[in-house]
């Protein structure tokens, strides 16, 4: 993970096609990296999160939103537009987007990062 700064506001990143998260855990290590750097938000890629993030029934979405919320450290997860268009993982990413200013869910990180530097 990295420490990027933009407009005044520190938030770390994944790095893109690395693992980050594949059990409980593992969270615990991002949101340490985060705090070692100052940051309190996130920014991570599909591929840094578990194999199963995008399908509901797993859990693993859950397991890593409730731990993000309960620390109350702002999230953007970049996906694959695929995920976002259709099935369960799609109807949550409509509601967090409208109703929920700690965690979205982007296609893109430009967006993804626009979103996190924001203030709320």
């Amino acid at each position: 993970m990295h420490a990027i700064e933009k407009n005044g506001v520190r938030y770390v990143s994944g790095i893109k096609g690395s693992k980050l998260i594949e059990k409980e855990q593992d969270i615990n290590l991002v949101m340490e990296a985060a705090y070692e750097k100052d940051a309190d938000r996130a920014m991570l890629y599909k591929e840094n999160l578990p194999a199963e993030f995008t399908k509901l029934g797993s859990g693993q979405a859950g397991m890593v939103l409730h731990k993000f919320m309960t620390y109350r450290m702002k999230l953007a997860v970049v996906v694959d537009k695929e995920d976002t268009e259709k099935g369960r993982f799609a109807e949550m990413v409509t509601e967090v987007n409208m109703h929920n200013n700690l965690f979205h869910v982007f296609t893109d990180a430009q967006s993804a990062e626009e979103w996190l530097v924001k203030e709320n």
